[in-house]
């Protein structure tokens, strides 16, 4: 498990002890969002700093950085080929050998502050500061499903295993479980540790739910 600070680090953790493995510095402002690459042993992070930087975590070293407009969120393909980035209102795809952009997207779901990708690396969904999250096809850069939320700016999303369900979160004593084709809500679960801060499906299918009482809480069943 990774996770990124206000200190301008990225942390790396042994999930099954919670000891500290690796700590990554480079960055020179807040890290806001951190996500592994297929490997497992690279990572890539956005920070404040306005740069995107790929690890890797078993040396601890830097192995390339790009400069970028967003801070917000960030979200990979399976194939690890393509980065997703936010860029002011727009979610824009990154080729990670060239640097270059290959796709835009652009849509109503306001300032994008969390992503992730479908498991067969053909759609990418975004949520925001709007009340509407968006399904995005990333070869073709259209909606193809939109979900609509009760409150505004989600602050966590993620996609399960096997692309049926999407867990989000908008900072309140609870979390969302949706149905990825229809676009309907399937069940809110409310929680006990405080306004949920994030959400992350395990390849197991079991839902981390991370509390503002710095408690994680694993779901083994959370459909």
């Amino acid at each position: 498990m990774a996770s990124g600070s206000k200190d301008q680090t990225v942390r790396v953790w042994d999930v099954a002890s919670g000891q500290l493995q690796t700590t990554l510095t480079g960055h020179i402002w807040p890290v806001g969002r951190v996500v592994f690459l297929p490997d497992g042993k690279r990572l890539a992070s956005v920070s404040a700093d306005l740069s995107v930087r790929i690890w890797d975590t078993e040396t601890g070293q830097l192995e390339n950085s790009f400069e970028w407009s967003g801070r917000n969120a960030i979200a990979l393909a399976p194939n690890g080929n393509l980065i997703a980035a936010e860029s002011g209102r727009t979610v824009k795809l990154i080729d990670l050998t060239t640097g270059k952009v290959s796709v835009t997207l652009q849509g109503d779901t306001g300032v994008p502050l969390c992503m992730d990708s479908t498991p067969d690396g053909s759609a990418l969904i975004v949520g925001g500061t709007g009340v509407k999250l968006g399904l995005w096809d990333v070869e073709t850069g259209q909606v193809r499903t939109t979900f609509q939320l009760r409150e505004d700016n989600v602050e966590s999303l993620s996609v399960s295993p096997d692309g049926r369900l999407l867990a989000t979160c908008s900072y309140r004593n609870r979390f969302e479980l949706w149905d990825t084709t229809t676009g309907k809500r399937s069940r809110a679960v409310e929680t006990h540790g405080g306004n949920v801060r994030c959400v992350a499906f395990a390849p197991d299918g079991k839902l981390a739910v991370a509390n503002s009482n710095a408690t994680v809480a694993i779901w083994s069943n959370p459909d």
